[in-house]
């Protein structure tokens, strides 16, 4: 889990696969901005990018992405 300001970024486990996880950003409201899938548990959010690991299927990392921490995009 990360914060920063108004915003929560957490990973939780896809529930017919507990090593694959899905990461979603909510803001102070509680409303989901984005999320995630087919990713691993990791994540990093250093300044206003968000740092994670797609999967290719449960067991096999395919890359490091990087995306905009508020937006998703």
């Amino acid at each position: 889990m990360e914060t920063l300001g108004p915003y929560v970024w957490y990973s939780t486990n896809v529930k017919d696969n507990s090593y694959v996880y899905e990461h979603f950003c909510i803001n102070h409201t509680g409303k989901i901005c984005w999320s995630k899938q087919n990713v691993s548990p990791q994540m990093a959010v250093i300044g206003n990018a968000y740092y994670y690991i797609r999967l290719l299927d449960t067991f096999r990392t395919i890359e490091l992405r990087v995306c905009n921490a508020t937006t998703g995009k």
